[in-house]
């Protein structure tokens, strides 16, 4: 089941989920938490990034970005509260593993791009503009504002913007966050702020979004 779901990511499947989910029904994983449930399940997530990440290199995913993603989700684990945290993170890494390499075998961008686009992706609650990143990948910055426009048709700002709100959404998603504290989080300039950046983008508010997804689950609405 492990080399199959490792084959998916490794190929960049993008019905990754649904045949995943298929994999798992009914696995009962060995205990690696010494009788402690939530130690136990960040272990077996820790293990499973590991592999994801060597299966992505292999699947034509740059080393860098695939250690800095390995980083990031690791970090991300040790942060977790809860069960559901938890599994939303996993869940999230592992789409995060396929969409990347699936992105990297189909040459969406040039490397340089896709190399900037994973930066801000990685690093989206860090402190970001154009002189940071082309600094970080070691681009001049006009050279790489003018080849990212060109080639995605946004000013990196833009991008950087439109990251910084997918971010959000899980956010709101998975847990209780105070919207203040998100907004703080992801360096917006205050709450209406970002509030007005999030309705452009989404066409509600943080707090409808939080409600919605909160319907959502409990199955009272699509």
């Amino acid at each position: 089941m492990e080399k199959r779901l490792l084959r998916l990511i490794e190929e960049g499947n993008l019905n990754f989920r649904q045949e995943a989910n298929r994999l798992v029904s009914g696995l009962m994983p060995a205990e690696l938490g010494n009788g402690n449930a939530e130690r136990h399940y960040k272990n077996l997530v820790i293990a499973f990034i590991a592999a994801c990440t060597r299966a992505a290199m292999q699947g034509g995913l740059s080393p860098e970005t695939a250690y800095l993603l390995s980083d990031k989700y690791i970090h991300g684990v040790e942060a977790c509260t809860s069960m559901a945290e938890l599994a939303d993170l996993n869940d999230a890494m592992q789409e995060d593993f396929v969409r990347r390499v699936h992105e990297a075998r189909n040459g969406v961008l040039s490397p340089q791009i896709q190399q900037c686009c994973d930066y801000i992706q990685i690093h989206v609650e860090d402190e970001l503009n154009l002189s940071i990143v082309s600094a970080a990948i070691g681009y001049s910055a006009s050279w790489l504002s003018s080849k990212f426009k060109r080639e995605t048709g946004k000013s990196l700002s833009q991008y950087i913007l439109e990251q910084r709100v997918l971010y959000a959404k899980d956010l709101i998603r998975s847990g209780n966050r105070p919207i203040q504290e998100i907004a703080e989080r992801l360096h917006f300039k205050s709450p209406s702020h970002f509030g007005a950046v999030f309705r452009q983008q989404t066409g509600m508010s943080p707090g409808e979004y939080r409600v919605k997804g909160s319907k959502n689950k409990s199955g009272h609405v699509k």
